[in-house]
């Protein structure tokens, strides 16, 4: 079940972030005159599983008004230039007309174009087809003339294929489109028909969405639930540590109270300045003495080549709170309100320290030593093949003072604005670390990101992970390469800047170089994923 709930959660979270950022260049292209031909939550390869058609049925196609299934719901026009002597060689490789059952209409021509001086003879085939086959579509009612509407002249849709999404922007060299699909006179409605300054907010607009709903989630969030914390630097019994700050000195039980002499009350704190900073000094308190720990330059290589998921936690001691049934710890006796303080020999003063050792002894059988109604004791139990017992221990947040500052709606929005730019700058500072070998080797796809949510469903963590997607989401968008919005602001700019376009064949270039870039990345990114899991 935790699987499906984590599941559920990034496909909902990823559909939310997907509309929103085609939202941004949807509401821009229309905001201009700029005609969106489809507007898809995934990829429709092939086919789609459902799609609306607000203008009525489309020509030469069988689908009538309201609900149709299985069928073809629009005519593709495509161009398609190849030169003359390729085309003479094979010519019935090329001409589709009563071999493909979906071809309606092929045209051929030849035409001659002059290429740096020299001329050279091309054929121009020119070819309408069945295409847009949808398993479900809506069909709204045919119009008498075209509606001014902001969702007419656009299909709505869902594909099957959940990488994504797109806007199909009329008159734009993109993913949905290339160079030969423009050629043809420029029309007011295309993209590449507007000036320079309307294309780059459209470019813009999906990132700028996505910046906006990270504030907006935030402000929301304060105001529905307000800042919980808990202060470390009141731990009762210190804090736990990884193996790597234990290798530069930090022991368990150690209370951090400074780095380099700022306070620091939570996880994220700390763990921050120790990622970000070259080097820094730690102010502890062990055994009721102050003392320094001086981190290590570039220690954030040491943190990704170990992938350290958190540097330290609360230590707080092992309580339970009630016994699951038909378990090895309802079978040994064990009750609520029992404190467990030691397995066989091995001393246990934290639940870390607990688990830990269970772990260790998956499969056998051992004693716990226990502490109830102020007495010791002990008693047998044996321990599963995963290192569980059955029982469910006390929340921790019982043993911790947890702070909670309330905010009003008003006060919440700048806090909210504030929260944003603090992840945003975070997550920008880690940037840099994906260059290295280690962060590198970090880096990690679909499987990644389903860790950040919780395996049980829970609204507020819901959301503020989805705050932390659209951050991520704008941030890797905005970035100058071909394919992502930030390759298509990168050539707008430098038009802006010399005062001519970029060829429409050097866009097409860049772009199928940039995708076949991120197809790679996204099969890196989830071939770690899948390594991680089969040596673990």
């Amino acid at each position: 079940m935790s699987t499906l709930t984590i599941t559920l959660q990034l496909l909902l979270s990823l559909s939310i972030l997907v509309i929103t950022h085609e939202f941004g260049h949807f509401f821009f292209s229309k905001l201009f005159g700029v005609k969106v031909e489809k507007f898809y939550m995934f990829f429709d390869v092939w086919f789609s599983i459902f799609k609306y058609i607000p203008d009525g049925p489309h020509k030469e196609t069988s689908i009538k008004e309201g609900f149709n299934f299985m069928k073809h719901t629009s005519v593709n026009e495509d161009i398609t230039p190849i030169k003359k002597k390729e085309f003479d060689k094979n010519p019935e490789k090329y001409i589709k007309l009563g071999k493909d059952p979906l071809v309606l209409e092929e045209k051929i021509e030849e035409y001659d174009e002059e290429v740096n001086g020299k001329k050279e003879t091309w054929v121009k085939i020119s070819r309408r087809t069945l295409g847009g086959f949808s398993l479900i579509n809506y069909t709204g009612k045919k119009l008498s003339e075209p509606s001014k509407s902001w969702w007419h002249n656009t299909d709505f849709g869902l594909g099957w294929l959940p990488l994504g999404g797109y806007c199909a922007i009329t008159g734009m060299v993109d993913e949905t489109q290339g160079a030969d699909k423009l050629n043809h006179p420029v029309q007011d409605f295309e993209f590449r028909a507007k000036p320079a300054w309307q294309r780059l907010l459209i470019m813009v607009g999906g990132v700028l969405v996505n910046f906006i709903t990270a504030p907006l989630i935030f402000w929301f969030l304060l105001f529905g639930y307000g800042e919980r914390y808990i202060p470390f630097s009141d731990a009762p019994m210190g804090l736990q540590f990884h193996e790597v700050m234990k290798e530069v000195g930090f022991q368990d039980g150690d209370i951090i109270v400074s780095i380099d002499g700022v306070v620091t009350e939570t996880y994220k704190d700390i763990a921050n300045t120790i990622l970000f900073a070259d080097t820094c000094t730690v102010q502890i308190l062990r055994n009721g003495e102050r003392m320094d720990i001086g981190m290590p330059r570039e220690f954030y290589r040491t943190i990704l080549s170990r992938e350290v998921a958190q540097l330290c936690a609360l230590r707080f001691p092992t309580v339970v709170d009630s016994v699951v049934t038909h378990t090895p710890a309802a079978e040994a006796g064990l009750l609520k309100g029992d404190s467990i303080i030691g397995v066989d020999t091995l001393a246990t003063p934290c639940f870390a320290d607990f688990s830990k050792r269970l772990f260790e002894m998956s499969g056998k059988t051992t004693k716990l030593v226990i502490v109830r109604n102020g007495e010791n004791d002990t008693l047998s139990v044996d321990i599963s093949e995963n290192g569980k017992i059955g029982f469910y221990p006390v929340n921790p947040t019982h043993w911790f003072n947890i702070k909670t500052r309330e905010y009003e709606f008003f006060e919440a929005f700048p806090a909210g604005i504030s929260m944003g730019i603090d992840r945003l700058s975070n997550y920008v500072k880690q940037l840099p670390l994906i260059f290295t070998k280690e962060g590198a080797s970090s880096i990690g796809g679909f499987g990644t990101i389903a860790k950040l949510f919780p395996d049980e469903w829970d609204w507020r963590s819901f959301w503020d992970t989805t705050a932390l997607l659209a951050i991520i989401l704008a941030v890797m968008n905005i970035l100058p390469i071909p394919g992502l919005d930030g390759g298509h602001i990168l050539f707008l700019l430098i038009e802006i800047i010399i005062g001519r376009k970029v060829p429409d064949k050097w866009l097409e270039y860049a772009q199928m170089i940039g995708m076949t870039l991120l197809i790679l990345l996204v099969l890196y990114a989830n071939g770690n994923d899948i390594f991680r899991y089969l040596i673990k």
